[in-house]
């Protein structure tokens, strides 16, 4: 992949973890989310009535690029939704247009106001992989919901998952084989084995525009016109979370 040739390799790699939490508070109407990892420093807040949302607000601590300040507005498609669309509803066609990271919390956001008022944290852990096996694993309020050992993209073990890619077709397979807990706690896992991949590179160490990366184009909000022409990525925007995660502060608002 060209893009990966303009980095330089990570020399710790294989000494440390990818990490993500989110943590989930609901609370007099109310949801606020809050995702923390080593590339991304991202929160999300929505309000809700009668079992659908009527506003959404989104914001970062720590971003990858300088396109992703404005992520919140395309996330104003979700208000008047109800709390409990379908995924296979959710992730057609609009992430693309969303940061997807910042979307994947709304989407758990949403799932948390059809819960009742308290607060809920997933984490999520990738080890480093040199050889490119792993064992990449989900708690959920300190019990594990996940644990998959993978080799590449296919997931190796428990057996009845065996075959699977985490790349290919994973939203349709995992609503076939999850529910619940099982299925939130499968997408975060998912992502956070991709977005794992780039502790294999130092990606922060100076500013790039996005223009360099044309296979990128239209992935996401941040890398799609005109955003893309004029943003970069950003130097300084990663934080190692191997020895456990940095949480960032709740946003200032009024519940």
């Amino acid at each position: 992949m060209r893009a990966l040739k303009t980095y330089r390799r990570n020399p710790d790699y294989g000494s440390g973890a990818f990490r993500r939490r989110i943590r989930l508070i609901h609370r007099a109407g109310a949801v606020l989310g809050m995702l923390d990892d080593n590339n991304h420093a991202i929160w999300v807040r929505l309000r809700h009535a009668e079992g659908a949302i009527t506003a959404i607000s989104g914001g970062f601590h720590r971003w990858p690029t300088t396109g992703c300040v404005d992520a919140e507005i395309p996330l104003q498609s979700l208000v008047g939704m109800s709390a409990a669309t379908p995924l296979s509803e959710l992730y057609h066609g609009l992430p693309l247009l969303n940061c997807t990271h910042m979307f994947d919390l709304a989407v758990m956001t949403m799932r948390h106001a059809g819960r009742p008022e308290g607060r809920r944290v997933w984490d999520a852990v990738v080890p480093d992989a040199p050889q490119d096996a792993l064992v990449a694993s989900v708690e959920l309020d300190g019990a594990l919901v996940h644990r998959w050992k993978l080799s590449g993209d296919i997931i190796m073990e428990p057996a009845a998952l065996a075959g699977q890619s985490v790349v290919r077709r994973f939203l349709p397979w995992a609503q076939a084989h999850f529910t619940g807990d099982a299925l939130e706690g499968a997408l975060m896992l998912r992502m956070a084995v991709f977005v794992s991949l780039a502790r294999r590179y130092v990606t922060d160490d100076r500013d790039r525009p996005l223009a360099d990366f044309p296979e990128r184009h239209g992935v996401c909000h941040a890398y799609s016109s005109p955003r893309f022409e004029r943003s970069i990525q950003r130097a300084g925007a990663v934080v190692d979370q191997s020895n456990g995660v940095v949480e960032q502060p709740e946003p200032r608002f009024s519940w």
